[in-house]
């Protein structure tokens, strides 16, 4: 039997480990146990597990591109990758070693939840957390899927020479930022400029990495080709990055 006293300091911590329920007026996710809000990040953390709602505006105007790019980075890094469909609205289910997580839009917001665990697989309440994931109002955006397929062709189809063209004049946009801020950008939306999400941009120090991300030019491996701020474009992993040579 519990003796009164003890059961009053039991009682904090059976409350704190309620679920609660997250819902900013468009979508709604319920956590565990009480979780803490900041800079666009809701998260709690229970049983070596971290539960996350991650809201962030798109980089891009529509959601499709957002998705397929997203799926295209997840399966070059050896994700599993499913579409789904929530209240109407399309979104991505991604298993990578210790984490799932699912990932859906909203107007031009993207919202992810996802759990992190040590476990070899997720536990039943990882998949809980996940698919609590719920929207306010059903999506009107059809043929979602087809739309993500023609934008993996369009990114497939690109010739490599076309490629690397390409990324030769977004280090031109980027020598130009340098001439005039003393500076490289921190991010490639900095310029100003509508590019694909088909590159990606790395700052290493005063130097600059800026590659074709994610999917797979024929007889190339991923993130090639790729170009430097020295202007040596690769074609393939002959030999180590090293900024600034």
């Amino acid at each position: 039997m519990v003796r009164p006293t003890l059961a009053i300091l039991f009682l904090p911590a059976l409350a704190l480990a309620r679920p609660a329920t997250f819902s900013d007026g468009k979508c709604s996710v319920t956590f565990p146990l009480a979780y803490q809000s900041r800079n666009g990040r809701i998260s709690a953390q229970q049983g070596g597990r971290r539960y996350t709602l991650t809201i962030a505006p798109l980089k891009i105007m529509d959601p499709a591109e957002h998705l397929a790019s997203v799926r295209r980075n997840q399966l070059a890094q050896h994700a599993a990758v499913q579409l789904l469909k929530v209240d109407g609205r399309h979104g991505l289910e991604i298993r990578q070693k210790h984490s799932l997580s699912r990932i859906f839009v909203f107007g031009q917001t993207a919202y992810q939840a996802q759990v992190l665990y040590k476990d070899a697989k997720p536990a039943p309440e990882a998949f809980t957390f996940v698919r609590s994931l719920h929207f306010l109002a059903h999506a009107a955006t059809p043929y979602t899927a087809q739309r993500m397929s023609r934008y993996d062709a369009q990114i497939k189809d690109i010739p490599v020479q076309k490629c690397a063209e390409n990324l030769l004049e977004i280090s031109s946009l980027l020598t130009g930022f340098k001439i005039k801020h003393n500076r490289f950008p921190s991010a490639l939306k900095s310029l100003q400029q509508p590019i694909t999400r088909a590159y990606s941009y790395q700052r290493q120090g005063i130097h600059y990495l800026l590659y074709c991300s994610g999917h797979h030019h024929r007889g190339l491996p991923a993130h090639y080709p790729r170009t430097d701020d020295a202007l040596h474009t690769r074609l393939s992993p002959s030999k180590a990055y090293i900024p600034g040579y």
